[in-house]
């Protein structure tokens, strides 16, 4: 009981909810904002998808290798060294999502928007990796 009282853990789940809830939507409705809204083909929107997904991959390996060494590194045994990751982590989702909300548009590159799915993928799945072993 002593677990669902504390804050921290109500800060992680939120923190998870926040990751999921971007990276569900970013999957959901990413292709259709690109096609409806901005006038891409198919073929750029999948690529964003696609781009998103392969991001994800690296982004829960990416978060694993870092946090593993930042803990081998770290003395401190009061708090977790993994948390400034998640914040990194989520902060390139955050500039990812700006960046695909202002900065794409009818005229922007499938490499342009390639790359910024791919760095939205990073910044949503590696916190989520993180969220569940800080948690437990």
């Amino acid at each position: 009981m002593d677990l669902v009282k504390g804050p921290f853990i109500w800060l992680m789940s939120l923190g998870y909810l926040t990751a999921f809830g971007a990276k569900t939507g970013a999957v959901d409705w990413g292709q259709l904002y690109l096609i409806q809204d901005l006038g891409h083909s198919q073929l750029a929107a999948s690529a964003l998808m696609s781009c998103i997904e392969a991001g994800g991959l690296l982004g829960g390996i990416l978060a694993g290798y870092l946090t593993d060494r930042k803990v081998r590194t770290s003395d401190s045994s009061r708090s977790s060294p993994r948390v400034p990751l998640a914040v990194l982590f989520t902060a390139c989702s955050a500039v990812a999502f700006h960046l695909l909300g202002f900065n794409v548009g009818r005229e922007s590159s499938e490499w342009w928007i390639g790359a910024i799915g791919l760095v939205l993928g990073v910044g949503t799945y590696g916190p989520m990796a993180i969220f569940g072993v800080v948690a437990s």
